[in-house]
């Protein structure tokens, strides 16, 4: 439904795709934090293994760990939890919350704000595919946007970090017929 083409006939008829999207009918998709959600799993996991700290046999392992529970992703063990939870702090902390990509966000940042602002960007570009953006940005300014970020490199001297919403996750363990948190097994598990 995001497809470009698809979004372009929808708004002729004044629709937006989440129009005909009830997302709180998805609730393995997206959950708060502390707990397990398919969006989140997947990020982790699929940013992890395109960054070689996972192996593919890691993630079936895992795989083979997860549970629906009650309309939730839950784990079958106390070692699955544990070790999902070690995977997406090392994500938070070392990539999100890391050099490289405080450089990007706010090369991103620096490069957007004046174009959205001058009304050249707007909200719908932001509703496609990153590809698309970054299109947009090429038609913009005339350059890829990967010369621009070279450059930028180039001529900004390092920032003050910027601040990042706390995540952490807790998940939630399927022992027997009983639901438990992560941290509620003791300082051995967490």
């Amino acid at each position: 439904m995001a497809h470009p083409a698809l979004q372009a006939v929808l708004a002729r008829h004044h629709f937006h795709y989440r129009d005909f999207l009830d997302l709180h009918s998805f609730t393995l998709l997206e959950q708060p934090l502390p707990n397990l959600a398919a969006d989140r799993i997947d990020y982790t996991l699929r940013d992890l293994y395109k960054l070689g700290v996972l192996a593919k046999s890691d993630i079936e392992w895992f795989l083979e760990g997860l549970r629906v529970h009650e309309g939730r992703i839950v784990v079958g063990s106390a070692a699955h939890a544990r070790w999902f939870k070690l995977q997406y702090t090392y994500l938070t902390e070392q990539y999100f919350a890391g050099a490289q990509n405080q450089a990007a966000n706010r090369f991103l940042r620096a490069l957007i704000e004046p174009y959205y602002e001058a009304g050249q960007l707007t909200l719908a570009d932001f509703e496609q595919d990153d590809a698309y953006l970054l299109g947009r940005l090429r038609e913009i300014t005339g350059q890829p946007v990967t010369e621009l970020y070279s450059t930028w490199m180039q001529s900004e001297p390092p920032d003050l970090p910027l601040a990042l919403k706390p995540r952490f996750v807790d998940p939630e363990i399927l022992l027997g017929e009983k639901i438990v948190r992560l941290s509620e097994l003791g300082d051995a598990y967490a």
